[in-house]
This record gives C-alpha cells, sequence and structure tokens, in this order.
C-alpha cells in the first residue's frame, strides 16, 4: 500500500521539482505554477513535503483546501525563503523537521477548520523567522551581483524584475520574460558596483545590443522604447 502510494504522489513530485506551465491548464492555476517555478529558481527543496500534502489535499479532500488558501501557501512559502535563503544566505536549521511535521498534520487534517488554524501556525512560524528589514537590504546589496564572468545569480535577478513588472502592470495580463539583462554602467569600466541590481535594467536583446557600451546618458533615448514598465 505504501508502495502505491508512493507512486500515485510521483506525478505531483515531478510537477513540484520540474515546474512546467503546461501542467497548470487554466488560468487561475497560473500562479500556482510561478509559485512553484521561484522555488525552483531560488534552488529551495525544503518545503517540498508541505506542498505535497497540501496537493493530496487539493485532489482528495478539495473542500478542506481551497485553492486560494493553497496559492496563499505557495505564496507565503516563496516569500519567506526569497528572504531567508535566496537573499540572506541563512542555514536551514530545522527547517526540514518543520516542514516534516507540517506535512504530516496537513495530510491529517480532516476539514477547513483544522487546516485553517494549521495554516495559521505555519505563517506565524514562518513570520517569527523571517530576518529583519536591515538584514535583508544588507544582503540584497552583498550577494545579488550579475556580470558575464559571473552568471550564478542571473535566473533570480531575472525573477526579481519578473516580480516587479507583475507588480507595476497589476492586471496579470502580461508575463515579462523574453528580456536580457542591461547593464546601465558598462562592464568594460569594472567597477565593483556594475553586477549589483541598481546597475541593472531588464530590455529586450535588440535594444540591449543597439545599446552596446555606449554612455549611459546616451541610453535614455533606448530606454524609452521599451515596452517594461
Amino acid at each position: 500500500q505504501f508502495l502505491y502510494q508512493l507512486h500515485a504522489a510521483v506525478n505531483d513530485y515531478t510537477k513540484i521539482c520540474a515546474p512546467q506551465i503546461e501542467d497548470w491548464k487554466t488560468q487561475d492555476q497560473k500562479a500556482i505554477y510561478k509559485c512553484l517555478n521561484a522555488l525552483a529558481i531560488m534552488d529551495v527543496s525544503v518545503p517540498r513535503p508541505l506542498i505535497m500534502s497540501a496537493m493530496y489535499l487539493r485532489t482528495n479532500k478539495k473542500s478542506a483546501l481551497s485553492q486560494s488558501d493553497f496559492i496563499k501557501l505557495l505564496n507565503k512559502i516563496v516569500s519567506f525563503h526569497f528572504r531567508y535563503n535566496a537573499v540572506c544566505k541563512l542555514k536551514p536549521s530545522g527547517w526540514d523537521q518543520s516542514y516534516s511535521s507540517w506535512a504530516i498534520e496537513l495530510r491529517n487534517c480532516k476539514n477547513k477548520r483544522e487546516v485553517n488554524e494549521l495554516l495559521i501556525s505555519v505563517y506565524e512560524k514562518l513570520q517569527d523567522r523571517v530576518p529583519s528589514e536591515s538584514e535583508f537590504t544588507s544582503k540584497f546589496v552583498q550577494n545579488l551581483s550579475f556580470t558575464n564572468q559571473k552568471t550564478i545569480h542571473k535566473n533570480l535577478i531575472r525573477f526579481i524584475f519578473d516580480r516587479i513588472e507583475c507588480e507595476k502592470r497589476q492586471t496579470g495580463e502580461l508575463t515579462a520574460h523574453l528580456y536580457t539583462l542591461e547593464h546601465i554602467s558598462p562592464q568594460k569600466l569594472g567597477h565593483e558596483y556594475i553586477g549589483m541590481v541598481g546597475n541593472l535594467l531588464p530590455l529586450c536583446a535588440e535594444l540591449n545590443g543597439d545599446i552596446a557600451d555606449k554612455d549611459p546618458k546616451e541610453k535614455l533615448d533606448y530606454y524609452s522604447k521599451s515596452e517594461l514598465i
């Protein structure tokens, strides 16, 4: 019976580990894909047991966990681990045990009331451990950088620009992903801040190619042609 349960869960586990937008057919499920993809970009695996249990409920006890509550849970997890792991690089000590316990409890919840009580507890624990604003800001400056020689944070920085663009557009009608990362002050100058997020802009490849290594003041006309907010 246990092996059958593992086999039945393989599809859900695959959707978490290797998110594909095609796995989430309807428009209101696209937010699920975005969250799972964000965790993949951040290389965060520790919440997977809890997400597995949530997906189990969505299949077997839909009345206990609504889709909107599932998406809220995913957003809370993404928001926390973006700060905790992706930016502040804090050690994940103890989190595997916490997520495992939550996963077992969630799977055993019988109704919406029990689920809500557990999720409130989960959100409180995440809030208690979230890095302070000053620590987050400091680490954001120190830890995130992208140049042609240092590409390890490229996808994470693209994720940040995607989130900013979506927040500014508000409607959620468009997804910005067909762009390159433009260095405002060109990389050839070699300054220590060249790769920092404050010196980067999302820009389509054509505009970025036309700009080349022009002086920042000369780039403004090119920037104005971009449709990104």
